[in-house]
């Protein structure tokens, strides 16, 4: 009879490779803001399904292959596969909404590695210090999402807050294993602490040089035009320049002004409900002598959270040179929301 077990054994990378795409598909089907409650708890409960199957897969040590502990081995190894997919393709999703790839990639990187690592280094995933690396990471980037939502502010202290909450977890996490698997977590009880203490150095040393985004916040439109009426319905009319299309910069944008003519920079910036913030209009022009960009302008602007579209804001500027600019969204502290680049190009002045 074809039994489980040999189904298994026999389709073991087909299943695993599917158990890493069903969980991708399936939050970006279902993932839509960080703040709403359904959202959290799924990350939630893919978070719990990996520490149960780390606890339960080292719960015996070795087993031997053929035995019916093996089959279910394997099936809780294909279910931590799909929770770890699912983590990391939603960590994706929202910390790329919340990014400047240019400014954010190196964290964004190790998010994607650690999504496709899952069946490229399968074999080393039988590793208690890898699985535990894995879970702890994912634990880090999740606080880093969920405190400043609770908190419903954003900055250096909200983030030394998340990675205490994440600290205290995976210590509570480390005494049921330690109950539960003590050979083999004190075999690899240094591997484990030096990679947690790793992890936390990286991602602090990310924040901090303002490669990590400025997750919950998130960018849904940008553009600069010559003209932009808040109308009595709350709209805004805007006419007159370019916008950013699909999240991406279109090359060789121009804008065509008048010597003294206003350009507005608008945005609408996605926040969870009860956020309030302040973000920034940076204003730069590239200065081709000594081929760098410097600042202009830095406009102060107040954001309120709740709104789907985002929250819709503008600054404006006059007395441009002609060339290249750029106007960065920002945080207060310089992490970098999103940004538009264009080229400034004067004409005769309308009738």
């Amino acid at each position: 009879m074809y039994s489980l077990r040999t189904f298994l054994k026999t389709h073991e990378r087909g299943i695993s490779v599917a158990a890493l795409i069903l969980g991708f598909i399936v939050d970006n089907f279902t993932l839509r803001r960080a703040d709403l409650f359904l959202e959290n708890l799924a990350l939630l409960l893919y978070l719990s399904l990996v520490a149960i199957c780390i606890i339960v897969l080292n719960f015996h040590g070795e087993v031997r292959e053929g035995t019916a502990r093996a089959s279910l081995n394997r099936l809780l190894f294909f279910a931590m596969q799909f929770a770890v997919g699912g983590l990391m393709s939603a960590f994706l999703i929202f910390y790329s909404r919340s990014a400047s790839i240019i400014a954010s990639w190196p964290f964004l990187l190790v998010i994607l590695l650690q999504f496709v690592g899952s069946e490229l280094f399968k074999r080393q995933y039988t590793r208690l210090t890898l699985q535990v690396s894995v879970f702890f990471f994912a634990l880090l980037s999740y606080t880093i999402l969920a405190v400043p939502t609770v908190l419903g502010k954003i900055g250096a202290d909200v983030f030394i807050v998340s990675g205490i909450v994440s600290l205290i977890t995976v210590k509570l996490f480390l005494m049921v294993l330690r109950r539960t698997a003590r050979e083999r977590y004190a075999a690899n009880r240094q591997g484990i602490l030096v990679s947690i203490a790793g992890i936390v150095s990286v991602v602090t040393f990310f924040y901090f040089s303002n490669l990590i985004p400025p997750i919950p916040l998130a960018l849904k439109e940008i553009g600069v035009y010559k003209s932009v009426i808040r109308l009595q319905s709350g709209e805004y009319l805007r006419a007159g320049g370019e916008r950013r299309i699909l999240g991406f910069t279109v090359p060789g944008q121009i804008v065509r002004i008048a010597p003294g003519e206003p350009l507005y920079a608008w945005s609408a910036i996605f926040a969870p409900t009860r956020f309030s913030e302040q973000i920034v209009h940076r204003w730069e022009y590239y200065d081709e002598t000594r081929g760098a960009w410097e600042t202009r302008s830095r406009i102060p602007l107040a954001i309120v959270g709740g709104r789907d579209g985002g929250y819709r804001t503008y600054s404006f500027k006059r007395d441009f040179s002609s060339g290249r600019w750029r106007v960065g969204v920002e945080t207060t502290s310089g992490q970098i929301i999103g940004r538009i680049v264009f080229s400034i190009e004067y004409s005769s002045p309308l009738p």
